[in-house]
């Protein structure tokens, strides 16, 4: 619809200065029923309203999306490459989390068993005492280690 079609249904080539504000009920046919226009009349004295709409994903609603392209040809096409780089980076970060989680995992389990190790070794030399405790604190580790470890990677 052109700008030459939005006629007040008030008649007359000037629109009035309700008009001018956004008013709808300047707009609003005469032969309209009477819960109508109140209902457009209290719309009118709330004033201008945002509408705000959203989306979920990475594109926009195909309708917005040609509306790019209509607007900056090429736009759509760096739109979708700004998406998949998007999915690229999220794909890689996942699987950099994930290697550092399994790599953390090992290090801790590598540092209980070698506490062990010490601990073992330190009482076969005659040093029980101090070798209870870092036993005790290697066992308590690959414990830990083992009740925290998701089932999804132990197999």
């Amino acid at each position: 619809m052109s700008e030459d079609e939005l006629v007040p249904s008030s008649g007359g080539d000037k629109a009035s200065s309700a008009d001018k504000k956004g008013a709808v009920s300047a707009w609003l046919s005469p032969d309209a029923p009477a819960e109508v226009k109140r209902r457009v009349q209290e719309l009118d004295a709330r004033g201008p309203r945002t509408v705000l709409a959203s989306y979920q994903g990475p594109l926009p609603p195909a309708a917005q999306f040609a509306g790019y392209e209509e607007a900056v040809p090429g736009a759509g096409d760096r739109i979708l490459g700004l998406a998949e780089n998007e999915q690229v980076l999220r794909e890689l970060s996942i699987q950099t989390s994930f290697r550092l989680g399994r790599w953390r995992i090992w290090g801790a389990t590598a540092i209980s068993a070698l506490a062990l190790a010490v601990a073992v070794i330190g009482h076969y030399l005659g040093s029980p005492w101090p070798a209870v405790p870092i036993g005790l604190a290697g066992f308590i580790g690959l414990i830990y280690r083992a009740l925290k470890e998701p089932s999804s990677e132990r197999d």
